[in-house]
């Protein structure tokens, strides 16, 4: 079986670049003949809420027409997104969403609770949606440090509410002046002033020492800049189920995060981490000391991570999408 892959920007570490974003830079003509030309079985696209218009409807009627399945993972739900439009064109988009829900062969959404919002929000029939959670790689766990290490990693936008990372920094350097927070990614250009801003906040608050930004990390260093960090804090204004957290949770760093739908589905079933209410400072705060008042949960936290590692294995996953590809052709082909 042959699958073309559309992918989307590296968000886990941080990067911006879209490696085959033929969606937004060549073209829907020049995309369709790279299909045709590839002649998958099935063409699998990473879809996140976007203003790509028309093209993408074009798109997927062209491949109806070719007898090519089309799956699309939904990464997101469209309220972040459709919070900048002008309220006059919310229902247009919703509309057009759920047209492009319809063409698709199939849909693939990591979490119960995304299942029942795609349900429900486009009206899409069962048969017609998949669950597939999350896969996470295995990555030897490294060496540690004697101080506390809080992480961040992804891109930096407003939805992930770094300002509140940075005033706990603030205030746990109190207790804990060797603390460090490093955060790992870099801003989309349309966010460059909002990261800006982020930077003088914390010289505002005296912690610039404490905070470390490193930019966008390719892969292949990644581990190395992961391995001895003991949390990372994750409070989330919105999220489906982050590809950033499975990153950090590849190399071995538990998770704190905001008690979100998606983040208690995923604690519910490996206990990874700790979910609480993250919308202040304070909370965090609160947080990451209800942790270091129990220095028993670490090790619990890392067995768990090896039991999620193993049952979401890379393997494990892929033959859940082979069988959906399959299935697929199998009716395409009726």
């Amino acid at each position: 079986m042959h699958a073309l892959l559309q992918s989307g920007a590296e968000v886990s570490s941080g990067k911006i670049d879209r490696p085959f974003s033929v969606l937004y830079l060549r073209g829907w003509s020049r995309l369709l003949k790279q299909i045709q030309d590839f002649s998958p079985d099935v063409v699998h696209v990473q879809y996140t809420p976007t203003s790509l218009g028309l093209g993408l409807q074009m798109g997927l009627r062209r491949l109806q027409k070719l007898k090519i399945p089309v799956v699309l993972t939904i990464h997101e739900k469209p309220d972040f997104f459709i919070d900048r439009l002008p309220r006059i064109l919310v229902k247009p988009y919703l509309l057009w969403e759920k047209k492009v829900y319809s063409l698709a062969a199939g849909l693939i959404v990591h979490t119960q609770d995304q299942y029942i919002d795609v349900r429900i929000r486009y009206d899409v029939p069962p048969a017609h949606l998949h669950v597939i959670p999350h896969y996470i790689q295995d990555t030897p766990a490294q060496g540690q440090t004697t101080a506390l290490r809080l992480v961040s990693l992804g891109r930096i936008v407003p939805k992930k509410r770094l300002d509140l990372v940075i005033e706990a920094v603030a205030e746990l350097c109190q207790t804990f002046p060797d603390l460090r927070l490093v955060v790992v990614g870099q801003a989309p250009d349309r966010y460059a002033t909002y990261a800006e801003n982020l930077k003088h906040l914390a010289e505002k608050l005296g912690v610039s020492s404490q905070v470390e930004w490193t930019g966008y990390v390719s892969e292949k260093n990644l581990p190395q800049v992961l391995s001895t960090h003991d949390l990372a804090v994750l409070p989330y204004l919105m999220a489906t189920q982050s590809g950033a957290a499975f990153k950090v949770l590849s190399h071995n760093v538990p998770l704190l995060t905001n008690n979100l739908p998606a983040f208690e589905e995923l604690l519910s079933k490996f206990s990874v981490g700790l979910s609480r209410p993250l919308h202040s400072a304070v909370q965090i705060t609160q947080a990451v000391k209800e942790i270091l008042a129990h220095p028993e949960w670490p090790a619990k936290w890392q067995t768990e991570i090896q039991r999620l590692k193993k049952e979401q294995s890379l393997d494990t996953i892929a033959q859940l999408h082979l069988k959906l590809y399959t299935s697929l052709c199998q009716n395409t082909s009726e």
